[in-house]
């Protein structure tokens, strides 16, 4: 049985590179919400139990404007990345 010739893999890594290069921003751009609320929680854990509700209900609204509006994101994302 024979092997088929090796293919040349510098395109592929070229290729591997431009996609991490556009993954780890929008990877940053949706961790960095929960991150926030994460580290408020933290800081204003230390305020009192009133505060930290408050927090709650600001941080729930905040999550659910993020839910709702994420489709902006990941149509811009696209729209960008095949402009660039």
């Amino acid at each position: 049985m024979t092997q088929a010739p090796a293919r040349p893999k510098a395109p592929r890594r070229r290729h591997d590179r431009e996609i991490v290069m556009l993954a780890v921003p929008a990877f940053g751009a949706l961790v960095a919400e929960p991150l926030f609320v994460m580290a408020d929680s933290a800081i204003v854990g230390h305020l009192g139990t009133a505060q930290l509700a408050g927090l709650g209900v600001a941080s729930a609204l905040l999550v659910t404007s993020v839910s709702v509006f994420v489709f902006l994101a990941y149509a811009t994302t696209a729209a960008v990345a095949r402009r660039v």
